[in-house]
């Protein structure tokens, strides 16, 4: 939607470093107990399988 807004002359172009706000309501919204939740869930992702390296 915002490439549409843009090439229509309707938003001002953003730029590429800029960082949206659209998730600001979510900050400090963790408890300790989802934060470990989500970091345990996503432990195998940070894993290197060393077989498709080779």
């Amino acid at each position: 939607m915002r490439l549409l807004e843009k090439g229509a002359g309707i938003r001002a172009p953003v730029e590429a470093d800029t960082i949206g706000s659209s998730l600001d309501h979510l900050i400090g919204t963790w408890s300790d107990d989802d934060a470990r939740a989500f970091l345990d869930s996503i432990e195998a992702c940070e894993q290197v399988d060393r077989e498709l390296w080779e």
